[in-house]
């Protein structure tokens, strides 16, 4: 059973910019901060996500807002401090790449 989002969960990113789907991968899967835009987003801070969009991201934002709460993983979105806990390695993040390795290992996802 996949645990964890790839490139291949395109159904939980229906509506997400490419770009953006790039953005939070990395943030996921690396604790690579997400930059301006989604940083905010996933601090659910969307006053200042749709100040710092582009037009794409703008457009898309009620889908990224949904994605966010229906497809990440508990403890890496909700206030900056979780998301900077997340970057710092939490035990979310942890537990997070422990269900990655598990997935990569058995077949389920590639990164």
């Amino acid at each position: 059973m996949k645990r964890t989002l790839d490139k291949t969960s395109f159904a939980w990113f229906k509506g997400v910019p490419e770009h953006t789907r790039g953005s939070i991968l990395r943030y996921l899967n690396n604790g690579i901060d997400p930059g301006g835009f989604v940083r905010a987003a996933l601090a659910n801070d969307f006053i200042a996500a749709a100040c710092k969009a582009d037009s794409e991201n703008r457009q898309a934002l009620t889908d990224i807002a949904r994605f966010i709460a229906t497809g990440m993983p508990n403890g890496s979105w909700g206030s900056y401090d979780v998301v900077d806990g997340w970057l710092r390695g939490n035990k979310y993040r942890k537990d997070y790449e422990e269900a990655l390795m598990m997935d990569v290992l058995s077949g389920v996802t590639s990164v």
